[in-house]
């Protein structure tokens, strides 16, 4: 899923992702492609999408241990978070 889990709350990220996992089979994989809030509160863009994100649509950018506490409610287990050389990291999730 590409920029899907940053226009939605927890709440309704949360039935995106159980619904991902009912439809998965046990040895799948799911991907995420979205913006990662780096820990600490130093200067960074994704800071700024994130306010445009709560505005916008309700949603918001999250941090690794948020995702991987999502992904955790939802049946997944966090793999592994790749950043990439764009302002966009690769989250991979398997079923827990």
């Amino acid at each position: 899923m590409k920029f899907i889990l940053h226009d939605w709350n927890d709440p309704e990220s949360l039935r995106v992702l159980r619904n991902s996992r009912a439809a998965i089979e046990d040895g799948g994989r799911l991907v995420l492609i979205e913006m990662v809030v780096p820990e600490g509160d130093g200067p960074d863009m994704v800071h700024l999408m994130d306010l445009n994100m709560l505005v916008m649509t309700g949603g918001l950018e999250r941090a690794a241990s948020e995702y991987g506490s999502l992904l955790e409610q939802a049946g997944y287990r966090l793999e592994r978070l790749v950043p990439t050389a764009s302002p966009f990291s690769v989250i991979e999730a398997r079923p827990a």
